[in-house]
C-alpha cells in the first residue's frame, strides 16, 4: 500500500509569504528606529526637568530643551511609528519609505532645536533657521503621507478605514496650524489670541485628531469590532467634533465669547463620541482573552473623553487651568494614550516579539503619570516636601530605561536573525 504523497508547495504561495516576512521585517526596522527616537526624546525630557533641581543647565536654555523635546516625541517617534504600523497592513513599500525619511528629518532636526529653538543657527558665514527649515521639511512629508494614503486606502480593512480616513484628514488640518504660527509670528499682530489660535490648532489637532484616531483605528481593527452600530454613529460624531476642540486649549480670557461656545460644543460632542467609541472597543475587548494589552491606552483615552465633557463646562476649565492640570492631561493623552495606543497597535501587528518588555513599559508609563500629580494644585501641600521632585526625576527615566530594554532586545533579536 503506497504512503500518501506530500502536498505540493506552491512557489508563488510561497514568494508572497517571503515577500510579506521582508516587508514586515523591514516596517519593524522604522518601529525599532522610532523607538531610539523615543528613547532620545524621553531623555531630553528626563533632563528638561532635572536641570532645575539640580542647578545645571550645561549652558543650554532649557526652553530650547523642551521645543527639541516635543518635536522629536512628534516627528521622530509618533510620525514614523504609525508610518510603520501603517506600511504594513497597507502593504506599503511607499509608506514605509517615507517612514525612514520621516525618521532622518527628525533625527537631523534634532540638535538645531535642542541648541537654538526657533532662532538662527550659524552656518559658516550665514545665520539660518535650521530647526524651522527641517520642521518644514517634516510638515511637506505629511501632505505625501496624505496622497500616499488617498492611493492606497482602498486596501484599508473595514474596521481602520473610518478612523484612519480621520486620522489623515486632521493630519492635515492641523499642519494649517503650523503654516498660521509662521504668518502670525512675521506679521506680529496686537491680539495674542491669533498665535495661541495657531499654536493649539496645530498641536491639538496633530494630538487628538492623527494620534487619537490612528490608534482608536487600530484597536478597532484587532478587536474586531467593526460590526458595532454604535461604534461607527459614534465615530462620526468624534471625527466631527474634533476639530474644534483646540479652542479649549486657548485661554478663556483670548476667546471671543461666540467662539467660546463653539469650543465647548466641540469639547462635549468629542467628548460623547469618544466615549461611544470606548464603550464599543471594550465590549469587544470583554469578549477576548488575547488583547489585554489594549485595556491601559483605552483607560487613557477614557479620562480624556471624561476631560473633554469638563472643559466644556467655562467654571471646569477654568478651575482644570487654576489647577495645573493640564500638564498631567497632556501625559494622560501622549504617553497613556498615544504611546501605549502604539505599543498596544505594533503587538496586534506584528505580535509580542515587537513591544518585549510591554508589561514594563506599562508600568513605567504609570510610574510617570503618577509621579506629576503633586506638581498640581489638587494635591494636598501640607504632603509636599524634597522627595516630590525625586520622585517627578524618577518618574521621568522610568519609560525611557523600560523602552531601552526594548531596544536592546529587539536589536538582539534583529543581530541574531
Amino acid at each position: 500500500m503506497s504512503s500518501p504523497s506530500a502536498p505540493a508547495i506552491d512557489p508563488e504561495s510561497k514568494s508572497t509569504a517571503s515577500v510579506r516576512g521582508r516587508q514586515t521585517s523591514q516596517s519593524m526596522a522604522v518601529w525599532l528606529g522610532a523607538l531610539l527616537c523615543f528613547v532620545l526624546a524621553g531623555s531630553t525630557g528626563a533632563f528638561f526637568r532635572a536641570a532645575p533641581w539640580f542647578g545645571w543647565t550645561a549652558g543650554f536654555d532649557l526652553g530650547n530643551v523642551r521645543h527639541a523635546h516635543s518635536h522629536l516625541m512628534y516627528f521622530g517617534w509618533v510620525m514614523p511609528a504609525a508610518m510603520a504600523i501603517l506600511a504594513t497592513h497597507l502593504s506599503s513599500r511607499r509608506i514605509r519609505t517615507l517612514g525612514w525619511a520621516t525618521l532622518w528629518l527628525a533625527a537631523l532636526s534634532y540638535p538645531p532645536f535642542f541648541l537654538y529653538g526657533y532662532g538662527m543657527a550659524t552656518v559658516g558665514s550665514m545665520q539660518l533657521p535650521l530647526s524651522v527649515i527641517l520642521a518644514t521639511a517634516n510638515l511637506l512629508a505629511w501632505y505625501v503621507l496624505a496622497g500616499f494614503y488617498v492611493m492606497e486606502r482602498g486596501k484599508a480593512p473595514d474596521a481602520a478605514r473610518g478612523f484612519w480616513d480621520g486620522a489623515v484628514g486632521l493630519l492635515v488640518l492641523s499642519s494649517i496650524g503650523a503654516w498660521g504660527l509662521g504668518v502670525v509670528q512675521a506679521i506680529r499682530p496686537e491680539s495674542s489670541f491669533w498665535f495661541a489660535a495657531a499654536l493649539h490648532l496645530f498641536l491639538d489637532l496633530f494630538a487628538h485628531g492623527w494620534i487619537l484616531l490612528f490608534v482608536l483605528g487600530c484597536a478597532a481593527l484587532a478587536l474586531d469590532s467593526s460590526a458595532s452600530l454604535l461604534l461607527r454613529w459614534s465615530r462620526r460624531l468624534l471625527i466631527g467634533a474634533v476639530p474644534f476642540t483646540f479652542v479649549l486649549s486657548i485661554p478663556p480670557s483670548l476667546v471671543p465669547p461666540s467662539l467660546n461656545v463653539v469650543g465647548a460644543l466641540g469639547g462635549l460632542f468629542a467628548g460623547i463620541g469618544a466615549l461611544g467609541v470606548l464603550v464599543a472597543l471594550l465590549r469587544a475587548w470583554g469578549q477576548r482573552d488575547d488583547g489585554g494589552f489594549w485595556l491601559p491606552g483605552l483607560i487613557a483615552f477614557l479620562v480624556v473623553a471624561l476631560a473633554w465633557i469638563g472643559m466644556s463646562i467655562p467654571d471646569v476649565g477654568a478651575w482644570g487651568l487654576d489647577a495645573g492640570l493640564r500638564i498631567p492631561y497632556l501625559h494622560i493623552l501622549l504617553l497613556g494614550g498615544a504611546t501605549l495606543g502604539l505599543w498596544s497597535a505594533a503587538r496586534a501587528t506584528w505580535g509580542p516579539g515587537a513591544t518585549p518588555g510591554h508589561g514594563l513599559f506599562v508600568v513605567a508609563s504609570v510610574l510617570l503619570l503618577v509621579s506629576l500629580w503633586p506638581l498640581t494644585g489638587i494635591f494636598p501641600g501640607a504632603w509636599r516636601g524634597s522627595w516630590v521632585m525625586r520622585a517627578v526625576l524618577a518618574g521621568a527615566a522610568a519609560p525611557v530605561l523600560a523602552a531601552v530594554y526594548t531596544v536592546v532586545r529587539l536589536g538582539v533579536t534583529a543581530r541574531s536573525t
